[in-house]
């Protein structure tokens, strides 16, 4: 095995982290956000959302950079063999589903508490955009070798 190659169990130990930080950042910021309007409290909110970007940070580096899944769905087409291109189709095709259905109720969620979307909302839905790919390969493929020989 690669020192690059994480266990199965492992990259889905960090996908879950890293999702549950992206989302939790993102309610926590749209829940507290009016509670923290003085100086001493915005402090406390910045610390605290550094903290939640330094996680996120480091479970994309060890399991989708470091692993290079992140290179595999961003690859040209052209330099994937048959059973990489059957991979890359199959976490495009779910990734596509899983994201239509959060935005959805993103926007949903937004409308119904009428609130208008922040900035930090729409740069975590971009980046579950061009993370879910590979985070759906690195859920569901037990060998992930490819690029690390």
């Amino acid at each position: 095995m690669n020192n690059k190659t994480l266990s199965l169990k492992s990259r889905r130990w960090l996908i879950s982290i890293n999702l549950i930080t992206l989302f939790g950042t993102i309610i926590f910021f749209e829940l507290f956000k009016e509670m923290f309007k003085t100086a001493e409290r915005e402090l406390f909110l910045v610390i605290i959302l550094a903290v939640l970007l330094l996680i996120i940070i480091a479970t994309y580096y060890f399991v989708l950079y470091n692993t290079r899944l992140w290179k595999l769905v961003h690859i040209s087409h052209k330099k994937l063999d048959e059973r990489e291109l059957q991979v890359t189709n199959t976490g495009l095709k779910y990734a596509y589903v899983i994201f239509t259905i959060t935005a959805l109720v993103a926007i949903y969620w937004h409308a119904i508490a009428e609130i208008h979307v922040n900035g930090l909302t729409a740069v975590g839905l971009l980046y579950l955009a061009h993370i879910l790919p590979a985070t759906v390969i690195g859920w569901r493929e037990e060998d992930i070798a490819w690029g690390n020989a």
